[in-house]
């Protein structure tokens, strides 16, 4: 996980929190925050793909954070209700290091599968705040 990855990982946590989860509630923050990530882009990759991208990432950090869910129930009402559900088991602050390292592999992997200019672009469209120009281009 790059340094940038993780300090943008931690800023958008607490953007979430500030948007009308708990002051708390990582749990709610970081699915949030996925959320918001699958909507914006699934116009590239579907949201089927960004769900298989989140597998992917549970996966990668699972050895870490034993915790996570195996599998990734995917109901419509409730698409991450399984990962929210993890990480409102575990104190903050393991929550929060947890939905980082799933944010850098998530946000890593669709550097790899779209190129990190465009996966910079669009997540500047969502956080505009949080994701300054050159930002994916400074990870590699």
């Amino acid at each position: 996980m790059t340094l940038a990855l993780a300090q943008s990982a931690e800023k958008v946590l607490r953007h979430e929190v500030s948007e009308g989860a708990a002051v708390d509630d990582v749990a709610t923050a970081a699915v949030q925050a996925f959320d918001k990530l699958t909507h914006h882009f699934s116009r590239l990759v579907g949201a089927s793909g960004m769900r298989m991208l989140l597998a992917r990432a549970v996966a990668s950090v699972r050895p870490t954070y034993p915790w996570l869910p195996r599998e990734l129930t995917t109901p419509a009402d409730a698409p991450w209700a399984d990962l929210r559900t993890a990480l409102a088991e575990q104190a903050p602050e393991v929550a929060a290091q947890a939905f980082a390292a799933l944010w850098s592999d998530v946000v890593g992997l669709l550097g790899r599968f779209i190129g990190d200019r465009l996966v910079g672009r669009l997540l500047r469209e969502l956080w505009p705040q949080i994701f300054p120009a050159g930002l994916m281009e400074e990870q590699r």
